[in-house]
């Protein structure tokens, strides 16, 4: 599938916060796009569903710069830079974990799916959790890109999201493939 429509993202990653809305099709090869094209940085990915931890394993012996916190496996695994929380309400822990890692370094944060952040707690506790994740992100001039899988978020969520991110991109109803 043709992901060309995620290079504008990757060009005002500086220091910013952005939200992805896709839809379901486009959601397993953005990831891969995005771990490719960021994989020579800083990256931290925040992961909820199995495609981004199976995206970290691949380049888990090649890069030493890619972390992951894992919140979607029912048990740890045994890699190198990996943090296991096995638990996606648990908003504080990710939190902990990002600040181990950071530590006055600059990085980029991919959260995989707040769509799925957002069945496991209430919709108040995502939103502060996102305002505490921008803020401190920004004071130690880190970037972040949150994935929304279209129409599957509530909308006092999506909204909230929106105001708090520097950049907001709907590619939720791009045409990928041609019909042949």
């Amino acid at each position: 599938m043709n992901t060309q429509f995620l290079k504008e993202v990757i060009s005002k990653i500086d220091v910013n916060s952005s939200l992805i809305i896709i839809n379901q099709k486009q959601y397993i090869d953005s990831i891969k796009y995005m771990v490719k094209e960021l994989e020579n940085k800083n990256l931290i990915l925040i992961a909820t569903t199995k495609n981004t931890i199976n995206e970290f394993i691949n380049k888990n012996n090649t890069n030493n710069q890619i972390f992951l916190i894992d919140c979607f496996s029912k048990e740890s695994l045994n890699l190198k830079n990996y943090f296991y929380i096995g638990d996606c309400s648990n908003l504080t822990k990710i939190q902990i974990i990002l600040n181990k890692i950071i530590n006055d370094k600059k990085f980029i944060v991919l959260f995989d799916s707040l769509s799925v952040t957002s069945i496991y707690n209430k919709s108040k506790d995502v939103g502060r959790f996102i305002y505490f994740l921008n803020n401190k992100l920004k004071l130690q001039e880190c970037s972040i890109i949150y994935f929304i899988i279209d129409e599957t978020i509530e909308e006092e969520i999506l909204n909230f999201t929106k105001e708090l991110c520097d950049n907001n991109y709907d590619f939720s109803k791009v045409i990928l493939d041609s019909i042949e």
